[in-house]
Formats: C-alpha cells, structure tokens, sequence
C-alpha cells in the first residue's frame, strides 16, 4: 500500500469487547492506560489503536509494534502532552488524525494538517445541547426540520464538522463553539472559517458512514486534496459495517 497524496480516510468497526489480537498490537503503556478506562471506551482506544498501527504497518513496510506514536505540540499552548496526535516512527512529514465512537473508528492521513471526527447519532438533550454548541443560525436550522430524527442528525452534523476543523487545527474541542458556524444548509465544498480569522479557513467534507454515525474531515482550505475513503479490516475479519466499496471523492 502506498500513500496517494490528498487525504485518505480508512474506518473501522469497533466491535463489543477488545479482542486479543488488536490487544497484541498495543504497547505496555497503551494497555495500560486502557485499563484505567470505562469497558466501552477502553473497547474503542484499543480498537482504534491495533487499527491505526495496522494501516500504518502496511503503509510504511514495518511491523505494527513499530510504529511509534505520539502527539505536536498543541498550536494553542505549545503543550507536548495534549496537542494532536502525530507519527513518531519512523520519520514522516504525513500527518493523522483519528477519531472513535460506538460501533465506529476513524484515521486520516494527509500531507496537510487534518481532522476527522465520527460520532453515533446517540440521543441526546438537543435543546439544552443545541444551546451549548450551535450558533443562533444554526438553531433556526435545526428548529425548521421536520422531525426529531432529521433534527438529531443534522445537530450531529454541525458537531462533526466543527470538531474536524478544531482537530485539524489542534487544539481539539475548546473555546465557544456556538461562534463556530457550520454551514449545516449545504452539503458540498464548504468552507468554515474560524472566529476573527485567527485560525484560518478550512475545507470540511461529510462522510457516508452509514445510518447510525455522522462523520466529517477537514484540512486547509486550499489544500485539502483528493480524498480518499476505505474501510479496514483486520487480516481475515470482516471490513467496517458501512459501504464496503473503497471510494474516492475528487
């Protein structure tokens, strides 16, 4: 396998409990960190993880084990412990991002800053939440769609898109959302630029995940490239539950 510029996305299924062999791909310290988890998300960061060094071992030619992972610097606060996460070993100029929820796992890849985020479209308390994280524009958009399932949806699609942004920037979910706006009206080529300008504008494409997850990445307005999106599969298992085709988006 061989990285094709642009950005690549590969995505997963997290299946009900860790299984032993994606427990093999984990170093010492990732289990043990998983074991200070609750059972469900302890399931999706080991998961996650045997998938990513996975992709990667297949990307670069090396043994799982050894790819190395870690994290920049956060662009915000120069901390080395919680900016976004980054190829260790062996040396790349790519970078990842990777995202997990029930049922779902996420990595891009890229030669420009990226984000990717899925989330289960979980109930939620939507207006208190709506409240929290969407702008007034946002609201009115939300309030005119028919009913609560199309309501839930588009909530989590507004969510997706912003926390893509945010993790291709760096800094992950922090500061008022509401100012964030989406553009949840349209479904092609938007671009969303952040607050007074200070991080720059940013490309973010919704992905088809399948019923039950909403999904976006994002990178550079002016660079975010052919993308390209995969499930994945561990040797002899069955792929991620959503379209099993490999597709690319131009």
């Amino acid at each position: 396998m061989s990285f094709e510029g642009g950005t690549s996305v590969w995505h997963w299924e997290v299946p009900d409990a860790p299984l032993p062999e994606d427990r093999r791909l984990l170093s010492a310290a990732e289990l043990d960190r998983s074991a200070a988890m609750a059972p469900r998300r302890a399931t999706e960061f080991v998961t996650s993880r045997a998938a990513v060094r996975s992709v990667l071992s297949d990307l670069f030619g090396i043994p799982p084990g050894d790819i190395g992972l870690g994290r920049r610097a956060c662009p915000g606060c120069g901390g080395t412990d919680h900016g976004p996460p980054a190829i260790v070993h062996p040396e790349t100029p790519l970078w990842i991002s990777v995202s997990h929820t029930v049922g779902l796992g996420a990595l891009a890849l890229s030669d420009r800053p990226v984000g990717v985020d899925v989330e289960e479209r979980r109930p939620v308390e939507l207006p208190q939440l709506a409240r929290t994280v969407l702008s007034a524009e946002e609201r009115r958009w939300l309030d005119g769609l028919p009913d609560d399932r199309d309501r839930l949806r588009g909530f989590f699609t507004c969510w997706t898109r912003k926390e893509a942004v945010l993790k291709a920037i760096g800094v992950g979910i922090t500061g008022h959302l509401p100012a964030w706006h989406s553009h949840p009206d349209r479904s092609d080529d938007i671009v969303i630029t952040a607050p007074g300008g200070a991080w720059g504008a940013w490309r973010v494409r919704d992905l088809n995940m399948g019923p039950h997850w909403s999904a976006s990445v994002s990178g550079p307005a002016d660079a975010l490239g052919p993308l390209h999106v995969r499930p994945w599969a561990r040797p002899g298992g069955r792929p991620s539950p959503t379209n099993p085709q490999e597709r690319a988006d131009r």
